[in-house]
């Protein structure tokens, strides 16, 4: 069974003000994320879940990661 992922987005490394967007299981493996300011950071983590049998299974978050952002 593949799980899902939750990942976390904020402009600040420890995270507060984040905001979560899903990538559901059999579906791409990246995500775009619009309406993040051109040219500046954002630290990303993810989380892997799943459900089964009515209960939800996750794993731990992941290490925050830093990337910058494309001028599109």
């Amino acid at each position: 069974m593949l799980p899902d992922n939750k990942i976390q987005y904020a402009d600040n490394k420890k995270m507060k003000k984040y905001r979560t967007a899903t990538i559901k299981k059999g579906t791409a493996l990246s995500k775009t994320i619009s309406g993040l300011s051109s040219g500046k950071y954002v630290y990303i983590r993810v989380q892997a879940y799943s459900t089964e049998k009515g209960s939800v299974i996750t794993d731990a978050w992941s290490k925050v990661s830093k990337s910058g952002t494309k001028v599109r």
